[in-house]
């Protein structure tokens, strides 16, 4: 977990001089790795109850690599802005 918050602490400084007005649960030693679990109201009542359910009995820890990183508009669809590839070549820090 601390490469994760590691990770977090170094995008934050990196990204601070485009935002000077960010929310504060996403500032380091404040943000906490989650999943957002979005709920429409097409979803019947107890679809939250039973998602909720799910992950609490069903989740199982997961392992990976970063390979990627990008910027995304929040819309409808999905707008990407920018990516870039990260890589191990020539002493690059990837996040495992």
């Amino acid at each position: 977990m601390y490469l994760e918050f590691q990770f977090q602490r170094e995008l934050h400084k990196c990204l601070q001089e485009f935002d000077t007005t960010g929310w504060e649960w996403y500032c380091p030693n404040s943000w906490v790795p989650h999943c957002t679990l979005a709920m429409t109201q097409e979803d019947k009542e107890d679809a939250f109850y039973k998602a909720s359910d799910l992950m609490l009995h069903e989740f199982r820890k997961m392992s990976g690599t970063f390979v990627s990183i990008g910027l995304v508009k929040i819309s409808f669809p999905v707008e990407e802005i920018y990516s870039i590839e990260l890589s191990n070549k020539k002493g690059d820090v990837v996040y495992d």
